[in-house]
């Protein structure tokens, strides 16, 4: 039985019809010719004719591990493997498993079957594209309560809640789980019962806490199958799960697209002409901008995969062109590269992450997508990105202005979130020449903080001061290349009249200071 817990995790639990599996105690030798004297002999021969194929197991009662050998013919294409509610294969509505799509003679059904009821089956084989003759058929009597099998354990789960699943026992009126946090600990553990074929596990983990587990099942007349080996699983986090600034606020639904008016009259001349822009795709962008505390938990991963090379003055890529992602070098920087970690200055964890290039804005959601093994959106190799991904990604610049307006909630703010400055945002009249902790600030409509003041933000766009002008009207990327990525929001440094929301300007994809950071958008709120 293939047992399923939260978190992608699966175990070996027991050779259950539902997800027939091998036996991983009694896995056959597929040696031929066998030793019929030899442990666990199946009976099974090796042939030249496709037509010479016989069933390995003879007529039996409760077959045990539901593993079904025919011959193996040398230069053999595909086998072939039928079941039957009764002897006589000439009738359709009699077979209730035909599979011809197994590459080994040695094959395992997957159906529903009862328990205690008798069964037939027989083989064939194909060679050179034609199949020979079926076997004779042979029967057996189904029978499925948990015996004491073996499960693979070790896995790795990231909810922090955890149900054990699996496939429901032909015949079980319930199930039995011993449940402990030390394998030492589960003979002495009350079992817990559950009527159907999962059970929750009612306490939260916490990162690094193990799990360790077995069960077995129960007929209707109280006969009680042998307790399975004994797995352990291990919650691990997900990276920045517990950092409360990893958050994200809804801004299109999925199904759903969103309307606007881009640019301004009252800008400059690349704000211009105001045009209308219509977005397709669903996302939720980043609530707070990219702090040097994410930052750096990344990048630790990332050193530790070979995915970065680092020194005390740059960070670069392995892959690709090797780009520069951060200056440690600067002084302004507020991570530096210690003892072989990325170390935060003390007080600027909460901070916007500076001196990041537009490539490391890009590299920071290539390694979190690996990372948490989403979608990836983007190839370092080239840096492009493919918007449609549900991976992490820096927005468009359409989608940055949108969110910044307060999506549907706009209220026509000439800022993010308010026509008073001083309210939402960090800038030269108030910062003190300095960064400062994100979202102590007012937020915007749908909830983001700091999108006027406090740092630039990258964007995936490349810029051109005219865009606009031939602006598609859905979706726009930006120009096909350029020298120069949009940065928007303005910073901690910027006068009042550079900080409305359809400000715009570009930097070098290679340029790293102190004004710049990053915000992320994603298809769905993690």
């Amino acid at each position: 039985m293939n047992v399923r817990m939260a978190g992608n995790v699966s175990v070996f639990f027991a050779g259950i019809i539902g997800s027939c599996v091998l036996d991983p105690l009694n896995e056959l030798d597929r040696t031929n010719p066998v030793d019929p004297g030899a442990p666990g002999y199946q009976g099974y021969t090796t042939v030249d004719d496709v037509n010479d194929v016989v069933p390995a197991i003879g007529n039996g009662a409760h077959l045990d591990y539901m593993v079904f050998p025919i011959s193996e013919v040398v230069g053999g294409d595909l086998y072939k493997l039928q079941f039957a509610s009764v002897d006589d294969f000439s009738v359709q509505s009699n077979i209730i498993f035909d599979n011809d799509g197994f590459a080994t003679n040695v094959m395992a059904p997957v159906t529903d079957m009862s328990a205690d009821t008798t069964y037939y089956w027989r083989g064939a084989a194909q060679k050179n594209g034609s199949w020979g003759d079926s076997t004779q058929s042979r029967s057996f009597v189904m029978n499925d309560l948990f015996n004491g099998r073996m499960p693979i354990d070790g896995e790795v789960i990231r909810t922090a809640t955890v149900t054990l699943s699996w496939d429901a026992v032909t015949g079980a009126a319930s199930y039995e789980v011993q449940i402990a946090s030390t394998e030492a600990g589960i003979p002495g553990a009350t079992p817990v019962t559950a009527t159907a074929h999962s059970y929750t596990w009612p306490t939260e983990l916490s990162d690094g806490d193990e799990l360790h587990w077995r069960g077995r099942a129960i007929n209707s007349d109280g006969a009680v199958g042998g307790w399975s080996s004994i797995a352990m699983l291990t919650y691990d986090e997900p990276l920045l799960a517990s950092d409360t600034y990893f958050a994200f606020q809804p801004v299109i639904a999925t199904g759903a697209t969103a309307t606007f008016s881009m640019g301004s009259t009252d800008g400059t001349s690349q704000e211009q002409p105001v045009h209308s822009v219509t977005l397709t795709r669903p996302y939720s962008i980043n609530t707070y901008e990219v702090t040097n505390d994410q930052f750096a938990a990344v990048m630790n991963e990332a050193l530790d995969r070979g995915w970065v090379t680092a020194s005390t003055s740059t960070v670069r890529n392995v892959s690709g062109n090797q780009q520069e992602l951060l200056d440690v070098g600067s002084s302004d920087c507020r991570i530096d590269y210690s003892g072989g970690r990325f170390v935060v200055n003390s007080g600027y964890g909460d901070h916007p992450v500076t001196e990041v290039t537009w490539y490391g804005a890009v590299a920071f959601a290539f390694y979190l997508n690996e990372l948490l093994e989403v979608e990836q959106t983007y190839d370092l190799s080239d840096w492009s990105v493919d918007a449609e991904a549900a991976g992490y990604r820096l927005p468009s610049e359409a989608e940055w202005e949108y969110a910044a307006r307060g999506g549907s909630a706009s209220n026509g703010y000439t800022y993010a979130g308010s026509n008073d400055l001083d309210v939402v945002a960090w800038y030269g009249s108030n910062s003190g020449s300095t960064t400062h902790t994100v979202g102590t600030k007012a937020a915007n409509e749908i909830g983001t903080y700091d999108m006027s003041g406090n740092v630039y933000e990258w964007v995936q766009d490349w810029y051109g001061s005219t865009y606009y002008s031939s602006s598609p009207g859905s979706d726009p990327i930006g120009p096909a290349s350029g020298s120069y990525r949009v940065i928007r929001g303005c910073g901690w440094n910027s006068a009042a009249n550079y900080l409305p929301v359809s400000y715009r300007t570009g930097s070098f994809p290679d340029n790293a200071n102190v004004l710049k950071g990053f915000r992320l958008v994603v298809d769905s709120a993690p």
